[in-house]
């Protein structure tokens, strides 16, 4: 059963964490996960369930889909699905007896195949009675949104870590409140994604359509950039773990991602601006020398040295690469630098 759901006001949807996902093994029978079933359930058992999947991230998603008996639809029309298609986002409605929708909801580290697709982070997933099209044509309003001066922004909402993470910050951001009403009535029963944390979020529509055409606000661009900050973090520290996976044994991606947000924030602090220097930094602080920037000798360095941030962190990584081949000579640092 889902989490406790807080009062929320009858405009905004209302968001909590379902319990944890986890796919499917390789041997099972089921076609999709236990975790997920409940939820479908709860909402209701004879809910059709949509899945909106991120071409960018699982490779030949036009041609799987084509060749996998799943009614789907490219999000993109026209010239946009001609030259775009492959990486775009595609609705399908799963069958739950399907081949295809058990892969995609399979991973297995013991019996990994090319076949499984949930290790890619395929998308997000919606519940609803409706058919395909009036979905299609539902979702396809939030591939290109606008401000109030006009100007068009994209935003890839169909990622899940990304759309878990806005949801929860921003319940009544003007994507929040619209993803489950089309033309006044409902038509989402349920919202449902898995972060990079392994956590099933559910979103459930609120009690009252809003009104008028979706605009991008500031507080709705600040929200998106937040949310897309924390993925980006979680992305770099699966990143991580998976090439330095001794020196960082006993982290994970939970514990991780806030190091390397809080590694960013003072490299941005200490003036460094250039996305490579600003990785290096990152890089350093959490895998190699563990908050470095903390130590005594570094802040006296910076304080120091009268050059610029960015030529006063080259000169630092310098000296610091030449004690290191000294006393680590089993460390490969060269890659960073």
């Amino acid at each position: 059963m889902p989490a406790t759901r807080p009062d929320v006001s009858p405009s905004t949807p209302s968001v909590s964490k379902a319990g944890p996902f986890r796919p499917l093994r390789a041997d099972t029978a089921e076609t999709i996960p236990q975790s997920l079933t409940r939820v479908l359930d709860d909402v209701d058992p004879d809910t059709r369930l949509y899945a909106l999947l991120d071409g960018a991230r699982l490779t030949n998603l036009p041609e799987l889909l084509a060749t996998s008996d799943v009614p789907h639809r490219c999000l993109y029309t026209g010239k946009a699905a001609e030259n775009l298609g492959a990486v775009a986002p595609w609705l399908a409605q799963l069958p739950y007896d399907n081949t295809f929708t058990r892969n995609l909801f399979t991973q297995d580290p013991d019996r990994p195949a090319h076949w499984h697709y949930w290790h890619h982070e395929p998308g997000l997933f919606f519940a609803s009675q409706t058919d395909l099209d009036t979905m299609h044509a539902h979702l396809r309003r939030f591939t290109r949104l606008a401000d109030s001066d006009g100007t068009f922004y994209q935003v890839r909402f169909h990622e899940p870590d990304f759309l878990s993470n806005y949801l929860r910050a921003t319940p009544d951001g003007e994507i929040a409140t619209r993803l489950f009403h089309h033309r006044g009535a409902a038509l989402v029963d349920a919202l449902i994604c898995v972060d990079r944390l392994g956590d099933l979020w559910l979103a459930t529509p609120p009690s009252q359509a809003p009104a008028g055409p979706i605009r991008i606000t500031p507080k709705e661009r600040a929200a998106i950039s937040g949310a897309h900050a924390i993925s980006a973090d979680r992305r770099a520290a699966k990143t991580f773990l998976q090439s330095f996976p001794d020196l960082l044994a006993g982290e994970t991606i939970r514990t991780l991602a806030p190091r390397i947000a809080l590694a960013r924030r003072h490299a941005r602090a200490l003036g460094l601006e250039k996305r490579q220097l600003v990785g290096t930094f990152i890089v350093l602080a959490c895998v190699y020398l563990p908050d470095f920037f903390r130590e005594n000798a570094f802040e006296d360095y910076w304080a120091q040295s009268p050059k610029e941030p960015e030529e006063r962190f080259t000169d630092f990584l310098a000296v610091l690469k030449l004690d290191m081949s000294r006393e680590q000579d089993e460390w490969d640092w060269a890659p960073w630098w």
